[in-house]
């Protein structure tokens, strides 16, 4: 498999996962991707294929995750595609207890905010021990807004900033943050995504907001923020956001100048009922 993958998604994955220690090792017909520091983020260690071969069956390639992440409890797939998966395949991982994910690609060459800040309102990249202490804060308020805890997840979001925090002070992007009373309220995070085309190329990593705090203008000052920032600091001229597309996110990024470039997939068997983000 070539070092660079066909979906544009797939090729930002891999190069805001190299900030963080990842490794892509060639295997005969697919890639695997190992991120050392941090085995229980489920879209860093995975299989990546270049699609759903009927000629090798679906318990095969469990077998082959197996034996490359032998500790892992969880399962997962990328699909270097651009064209929906036959179903008939999908069907047969299904039967494994799999489930489809499905995200939408969007790029902008320029974005413009959508509404004023709430008073009080400031945006800029995290520095302090405590704006990334409230950043792991934040993360574990979301988590708990969705029900039970996710097994690993605490160690998940700790090695994640960990390493973000790192490929942030090798200048590689940043972790930024709508602050409100000095409280952090949204993040997000922005890095160099290599080129595609010719164009240079910076991915947005998990925008994200308080429960009480949403609709208030954060998260969409925060894109148009840090995609500024991307494109002074780091040379970008197109900025990347991945969403999901049953998801409001997407309308939010659209109003923003976002424009849908294709679509990604992949498939995933978790030890709970949602995956840790990618």
């Amino acid at each position: 498999m070539q070092e660079a993958a066909r979906s544009l998604g797939y090729q930002t994955d891999l190069a805001v996962l190299r900030h963080q220690g990842a490794v892509m090792a060639a295997r005969q017909g697919y890639a695997a991707v190992h991120t050392p520091g941090n085995p229980d983020f489920w879209w860093g260690n995975f299989l990546l294929l270049p699609g759903l071969d009927s000629a090798v069956p679906a318990q095969e390639w469990l077998a082959r995750f197996a034996a490359e992440f032998p500790s892992a409890r969880h399962a997962a797939f990328g699909l270097d595609i651009t064209q929906p998966p036959e179903l008939q395949r999908v069907a047969e991982f299904a039967a494994l207890g799999f489930a489809l994910e499905r995200s939408t690609v969007l790029t902008a060459q320029q974005t413009a905010p959508c509404r004023p800040l709430p008073p009080g309102g400031e945006l800029r990249p995290l520095h302090s021990g405590d704006d990334w202490h409230q950043a792991l804060n934040l993360r574990l308020a979301l988590n708990a807004a969705g029900g039970e805890p996710l097994p690993g997840h605490l160690p998940f979001v700790r090695d994640r900033l960990r390493l973000l925090r790192q490929a942030q002070e090798r200048g590689e992007g940043a972790a930024w943050g709508a602050f409100v009373g000095r409280q952090l309220r949204a993040s997000l995070g922005i890095y160099r995504a290599g080129q595609w085309n010719g164009e240079v190329l910076a991915r947005y990593q998990d925008v994200e907001t308080h429960p009480d705090w949403r609709s208030r203008g954060l998260a969409g000052g925060l894109v148009h923020a840090a995609g500024e920032w991307a494109q002074r600091e780091l040379g970008a001229q197109t900025l990347v956001i991945v969403a999901d597309p049953e998801h409001h996110a997407q309308a939010l990024y659209q109003r923003l100048g976002f424009s849908v470039r294709e679509e990604a997939w992949g498939l995933v068997r978790p030890p709970g009922p949602v995956s840790p983000g990618r």
